[in-house]
């Protein structure tokens, strides 16, 4: 009977564990699931950065304007600098 490489390697995961007693994830699927699991937590702090930094941007425009309306020429020169720093780096 032929056996697909899963199916080997469920085998010999389960014999291991058996043979050993021990309860930790091994092999290749273990190596796998922190691999997945380090991609999804820096994929979510990605989208959480953009997400800030998309917000931030709003405000400054906000803020902006305001300054813009008022005439306050100090507000506008440092919330400008803001933003160009803000979108230089994004």
């Amino acid at each position: 009977m032929a056996y697909t490489i899963m199916q080997t390697y469920i085998f010999a995961k389960k014999k291991l564990l058996t043979n050993r007693g021990q309860h930790l994830e091994v092999g290749l699927m273990g190596k796998m699931n922190v691999s997945n699991d380090a991609l999804l937590a820096l994929f979510a702090e990605m989208i959480w950065d953009n997400a800030l930094r998309k917000y931030r941007e709003e405000n400054l425009y906000k803020e902006i304007d305001s300054a813009l309306a008022k005439g306050d020429q100090t507000s506008f020169l440092a919330l400008t600098s803001e933003l160009r720093i803000l979108q230089s780096l994004g």
